[in-house]
């Protein structure tokens, strides 16, 4: 688990850093790091952090301490909005895509079998899931991380408006150190989790160059291809299928959801807002978010259909840095934007989420 003293030097390192610092590049770097170390800490499950913060909160009230609130804004001020969003013709594009999910058929939300699994049988089964996959980068470097447990901390205790988070993963540049936290369900969602988590790790290790980024473009696109791979996987290992059914029915009406608020976001920005106005940096996020859903769908369709080019394709991807201003184009792993159409649609038929 993660070595909390530890993290709490190296937070006080860089805020010593922060202070002297007259980079300006740096600063900002140094400002979203120290704001994740709060955030991460508030959440860790030990009574010093997320208990009593917990008991401060009262209800929905979310607790934030003035320094972390400070590094907050000052990681705002620092994000580099994404123009090519608000490009009209993409941005109709984008909200086509996220109608396409938003129509999907209703589905009965139904709540995970309660079930014990142990912190050892956590981590085993995701070493098993990555060797599984045999890929001669992804697997090496997922072993690795899983290996060292100071890279996570799991706990059932979280903090108030955190409750329907599966996990956070941050990377501190300085310290060369990945932090994932897994919210332990006791469920088989569990084991999704930690994969999820561990896969988001993994896409900073692998490109050395994106990880220092805190506003990279499309960062679940890896992650949502492996909760496709690991419902796959948990079939193939025999789980109960009815909770793998519900892990995909999930997956389903996140995306349901997630693009019907994301809809709702946009149309009163859109009519609230003057001519110009820069896209809140939470929808912009949100917008981004909406093509990983589809873009990782696509993914998942490579890797189906050749799993040694599929990975090529999305590891490539990884490797990728988008450009803020210029439309991103995905053609170069084989996805066009015609093919971002049809997945969406895709997604919405009752067998997109079955094996």
């Amino acid at each position: 688990m993660w070595n909390i003293k530890e993290m709490e030097k190296h937070q006080e390192a860089l805020i010593d850093h922060y202070a002297e610092s007259t980079d300006v590049q740096e600063r900002k770097s140094l400002a979203f790091v120290l704001y994740q170390y709060f955030t991460m800490l508030e959440n860790c499950g030990t009574l010093r952090y997320t208990g009593f913060y917990n008991v401060l909160s009262k209800g929905n009230l979310e607790v934030h301490t003035s320094r972390q609130m400070r590094y907050e804004r000052l990681a705002d001020h620092a994000y580099q909005p994404y123009t090519f969003l608000r490009n009209p013709s993409y941005l109709s594009f984008v909200t086509g895509l996220l109608e396409n999910l938003a129509g999907m058929e209703d589905r009965e939300d139904l709540p995970y079998q309660p079930i014990n699994i142990s912190e050892d049988y956590l981590f085993a089964f995701s070493e098993a899931f990555y060797q599984s996959l045999e890929d001669e980068e992804i697997t090496p470097t997922a072993l690795a991380l899983l290996k060292d447990r100071t890279n996570y901390q799991i706990s059932s205790r979280v903090l108030k408006g955190m409750e329907n988070y599966g996990g956070i993963t941050f990377h501190d540049p300085f310290f060369n150190k990945h932090y994932g936290l897994v919210t332990k369900d006791n469920s088989i969602f569990d084991l999704q989790s930690l994969n999820h988590e561990t896969m988001h790790m993994i896409d900073g290790v692998m490109n050395s160059k994106l990880q220092h980024l805190f506003n990279q473009a499309f960062p679940e696109v890896v992650t949502y291809t492996m909760d496709y791979l690991t419902y796959d996987y948990l079939e193939n290992q025999g789980f109960n299928e009815n909770e793998v059914s519900k892990l995909r029915t999930n997956g389903y009406l996140y995306a349901k959801t997630f693009s019907i608020e994301t809809l709702q976001e946009l149309k009163k920005w859109q009519s609230e807002s003057k001519e110009n106005n820069p896209l809140p940096i939470s929808l912009e996020r949100n917008l981004l978010e909406g093509i990983s859903i589809v873009l990782s769908y696509g993914f998942y369709e490579e890797i189906k259909k050749d799993k040694d080019q599929g990975f090529k394709k999305l590891k490539d991807f990884m490797k990728t840095d988008f450009a803020y201003d210029k439309k991103p184009d995905f053609s170069f792993v084989g996805i066009s934007d015609e093919d971002l159409i049809t997945y969406s649609k895709t997604l919405g038929r009752k067998d997109a989420f079955t094996k």
